[in-house]
């Protein structure tokens, strides 16, 4: 109403695994917005594919490790908040550490993870809270790994790139839209969402503790990913 009263267009960024306008008629904005490619065919005709934008001038230290020492690199895994279906795949990372051996891994959570969440690992850290400004949550780190299960908005690859992080997530869509390191993905069961059944995929903690060795022993690999 408001925009209407202002002569405005209304456009909206969608999360895809929400939108139910269709099923129960809701009213439509002027313009959708889908940050990724994920279920683009589902969703109205016209949807424009508008990739979240990131202010780098929050990250001006993002190149800063090029001429620092060489060091074991820095694996952060961040969760949020406990998310549906253990969306972030913090079972599988902790799995990947256990089966990688002692790596300098860190999972950070707004809140406490439950029990089944826990790390397998006693070298991993787990760090609870917010932190005063987002930008500052990837400092520090080298690589983020995210091997999340399903699809759907993913501001924090954006700004882990931003921040000068390698970021290692499953070969599926719609991560394949950034420039990741992939590791293997099958096609897992599936979840209901408010747009309907959304599939998962499935992630070997194998491929991902293999990955993360690959950049701790490979300084080039990681260099390049970077």
């Amino acid at each position: 109403d408001w925009a209407r009263d202002a002569g405005a267009r209304t456009c909206c960024q969608l999360n895809p695994e929400f939108y139910r306008h269709a099923m129960y008629r809701l009213p439509h904005p002027d313009g959708w917005g889908n940050p990724t490619s994920w279920r683009q065919e589902l969703l109205p005709d016209g949807t424009r594919h508008v990739p979240f934008p990131v202010d780098l001038t929050k990250f001006p230290d993002r190149h800063r490790w090029r001429d620092q020492p060489a060091r074991e690199p820095r694996f952060l895994h961040p969760v949020g908040r406990s998310s549906v279906f253990d969306r972030a795949g913090t079972e599988t990372f902790s799995r990947a550490c256990h089966l990688a051996g002692a790596l300098d891994a860190t999972i950070t959570s707004l809140e406490p993870l439950p029990a089944d969440l826990q790390p397998a690992g006693d070298w991993v850290k787990v760090e609870i809270g917010a932190t005063p400004n987002y930008w500052d949550a990837y400092s520090g780190f080298d690589v983020m790994v995210l091997p999340r299960k399903y699809g759907g908005l993913c501001l924090p690859t954006v700004e882990a790139m931003a921040a000068g992080l390698a970021v290692v997530m499953p070969g599926a869509s719609p991560n394949l839209d950034w420039p990741v390191l992939p590791v293997p993905a099958t096609r897992g069961g599936r979840v209901p969402r408010p747009a309907g059944w959304t599939p998962l995929v499935d992630v070997d903690p194998a491929g991902v503790a293999n990955e993360m060795l690959r950049l701790r022993d490979d300084p080039q690999r990681l260099a390049e990913a970077r």
